[in-house]
């Protein structure tokens, strides 16, 4: 209670300097060499209090002061780059979304192209065994090509659920920091730095998911071309 009553007497008196500043040269005085000094260095004596106090309250360790001179901006301007970070994630992860199931449409478009390729050869060479078609070059290249497309989807099954996870969260601590930051004028430093802290394991959570897509296929996962001939046949 102190740290605030000393905090509310020297802005009042900040406050009365400020004013004094503004009423001097308007008061009358006799002499007109020493009225017109004298103004001045009322004038600038005033002044210099009054600005001075709210400078030192603002930069001293005084916790009151820091609040509301201080604090209130600073804690403020945190808390709202915070969440601009974590909306220009949510959009970054969002387009990657998009990308992702654009490019799991692609590959599922050229594996039926393949698979119809497949089909006419099959017709055309009257292949009816695996071992004939294996012995077929462009059944085996395309039987090679779904095998990987196949790969490429399944790992991209895999980014397309994480993302998803992603942008759920993003989007709920999104709107959970929007009204925080309401309420930031009456958060006290612990709050304020629980919820930054939040923000930032979420951010780099899933900063990497926002680059560019790296897909390591596990080669001894792959299904077998002779699977893949037995699947489509």
């Amino acid at each position: 209670m102190l740290d605030i009553a000393v905090f509310v007497v020297l802005m009042l008196i900040a406050a009365f300097c400020l004013f004094c500043s503004i009423i001097v040269p308007f008061i009358d005085s006799r002499g007109e060499e020493y009225g017109r000094s004298g103004k001045v260095i009322a004038f600038l004596f005033f002044l210099i209090i009054g600005t001075a106090l709210p400078i030192f309250l603002g930069f001293s360790r005084c916790d009151t002061g820091k609040k509301v001179v201080k604090w209130q901006f600073g804690q403020e301007a945190k808390i709202e780059k915070k969440v601009k970070e974590l909306n220009d994630l949510y959009i970054r992860l969002s387009q990657k979304q998009t990308e992702v199931a654009n490019l799991q449409a692609d590959y599922q478009r050229s594996i039926k192209a393949l698979e119809k390729e497949i089909h006419q050869d099959k017709r055309k060479y009257n292949i009816s065994t695996y071992a004939q078609a294996s012995q077929n070059s462009r059944i085996s290249y395309d039987l090679s090509l779904i095998q990987r497309k196949q790969a490429y989807i399944t790992k991209l099954d895999e980014v397309a659920q994480r993302l998803q996870t992603g942008t759920l969260e993003l989007e709920f601590l999104r709107r959970q920091s929007e009204d925080d930051l309401k309420m930031v004028k009456v958060m006290d430093k612990e709050q304020i730095d629980q919820l930054a802290g939040q923000i930032n394991t979420v951010i780099e959570k899933y900063l990497p998911d926002s680059g560019k897509l790296v897909i390591q296929v596990d080669e001894n996962s792959l299904e077998s071309p002779e699977q893949i001939w037995q699947r489509i046949n």
